[in-house]
């Protein structure tokens, strides 16, 4: 550990501020990845069943319906 941080100290004050803002970051996401990974899995397998339906019933497939993916990503998360 002292070693790490007697490098830090050598590369100067712009990677301290980035490895502080990179462990904040860290330590904020890596608790709730089971949660963010079940998300995204329920999103996509929501995606693949809604263009399955969609084949099957001969509705037209357009891009908006499949951006919707990405806006429930972001909402959900």
């Amino acid at each position: 550990m002292k070693t790490i941080i007697i490098n830090l100290l050598r590369q100067g004050y712009e990677s301290i501020a980035f490895s502080l803002c990179c462990g904040f970051v860290a330590s904020f996401f890596i608790p709730i990845k089971g949660f963010l990974l079940f998300t995204t899995f329920v999103v996509f397998a929501d995606t693949i069943s809604g263009v399955l339906a969609s084949k099957k019933q001969a509705i037209e497939i357009n891009s908006r319906g499949l951006y919707r993916t990405i806006e429930k990503i972001i909402v959900f998360l």
